[in-house]
């Protein structure tokens, strides 16, 4: 009839999901060996915010994006002794490396 509505948990529960299948993707297609010693369900709801944030962000929003991910950085890598968390920063950051390299790439085409 309903459907219940969505708790931090499912989220949670979904985003350790979301990047498990990420992880198997990497080993399968030997893109990367960023996650491959990363057991995602170690992973916390902050970082499950940032990677949120930095998926759901708009091109025009990437420079806020990194602003952020510097920050979120800053406290994993401070502060968390969970290796598993500190792994996945390691990822995001390259992601959203290549992000923001297309994203200048792009600009410097167009003349920007």
């Amino acid at each position: 009839m309903f459907e219940k509505e969505p708790t931090i948990e499912n989220n949670l529960e979904n985003f350790h999901e979301e990047i498990q299948a990420l992880k198997e993707e990497e080993v399968v297609d030997k893109v990367s060996i960023h996650l491959a010693d990363l057991d995602p369900y170690n992973l916390t709801q902050d970082d499950m915010v940032m990677y949120k944030r930095y998926k759901e962000a708009k091109e025009s929003e990437m420079e806020e994006v990194k602003v952020e991910f510097e920050e979120y950085r800053n406290e994993v890598m401070g502060s968390s002794g969970n290796e598993d968390r500190k792994i996945f920063t390691g990822y995001l950051g390259n992601v959203l490396g290549d992000v923001l390299m297309a994203k200048i790439e792009k600009d410097l085409l167009k003349g920007d």
